[in-house]
């Protein structure tokens, strides 16, 4: 693990001691958990954003094949 340091707020510690009290764990691991949570929120936000990007790409195309035919011809044979 990497150390690094960090400015909050007084409320901000007040809260953070107050829970590292309840959970038993310390401030620094809900800092970790926190972090990890916000990272991971962002990166999905970041693939939603970029499939909503990514609609109708593929529109006014002539050069792909029937999907729907391809499936009904599909579902024919088995």
């Amino acid at each position: 693990m990497k150390r690094t340091q960090i400015y909050i707020t007084e409320e901000i510690k007040e809260a953070l001691d107050k829970l590292s009290r309840q959970r038993g764990t310390s401030i620094s691991e809900i800092i970790r958990e926190a972090v990890t949570e916000y990272i991971s929120r962002h990166a999905e936000s970041g693939k939603k954003e970029k499939l909503k990007a990514s609609a109708g790409l593929w529109r006014g195309r002539n050069d792909l094949p029937n999907v729907s035919k391809l499936r009904r011809e599909f579902e024919r044979l088995n």
